[in-house]
């Protein structure tokens, strides 16, 4: 994945639950294995902060993710994570596992691949979110189902530019997600832009290196 650019996704893309953390350096427990990522003290952080589920309404755009990394685009899923990208306004990117999802202004351009979708909520009808995907405005609309385990997030008010201070601690129980290239070591990935959150009531979302 990266380098390209951030918020692209590649194969070099984690994400799990921190098991042990010192500065520069995490472990992540991905599946039944464990991924180290390490990182330098220009990297990217941002930090996502809990949302109401009542804040998710018709015309939001949102990112949602599968419980479990598997599916394809297009189908529908039940949701591990719902990010509110944008409270009102365009809504531009694609379906995936990840992405320019930091909430950095409405209608900011997100490039994904994978299971899960982005898109305008059209419709919310109980514990379903119906979502138009914006890569295909006249694709049919994919029924996000929500669970008392899925995580509402949002970074757009996580701080003024979206991001924290580089050195603000990574925990063990934190979930984190990094983008970067291999680790010259070989032992995981190098990050060059982490995002990090707590738990809530479900599980971390998994992303193994490919």
């Amino acid at each position: 994945m990266e380098p390209p650019g951030p918020g692209e996704v590649g194969a070099e893309t984690v994400s799990g639950k921190v098991v042990s953390a010192t500065e520069g350096r995490a472990t992540l427990r991905v599946g039944r294995s464990e991924v180290v990522v390490v990182w330098g003290p220009a990297v990217e952080v941002l930090r996502l902060t809990s949302l109401e589920r009542k804040k998710i309404k018709v015309g939001a755009c949102v990112l949602a993710l599968p419980e479990r990394g598997d599916g394809a685009q297009g189908e529908d899923f039940a949701a591990g994570v719902v990010r509110l990208v944008a409270s009102a306004g365009r809504c531009q990117g694609g379906g995936g596992t990840g992405g320019n999802d930091d909430g950095r202004g409405a209608g900011g351009s997100i490039t994904m691949d994978g299971p899960g979708v982005v898109g305008a909520v059209v419709e919310v009808s109980g514990s379903t979110l119906v979502v138009r995907p914006s890569s295909s405005p006249s694709a049919d609309p994919v029924e996000v189902t929500t669970t008392s385990r899925t995580r509402y997030t949002s970074a757009a008010s996580a701080a003024p530019d979206g991001a924290v201070d580089p050195g603000a601690p990574i925990e063990a129980g934190d979930c984190l997600t990094a983008y970067g290239a291999a680790s010259p070591s070989g032992e995981g990935v190098r990050a060059t832009r982490l995002r990090v959150s707590d738990p809530g009531p479900g599980r971390c979302p998994e992303v193994p290196v490919a």
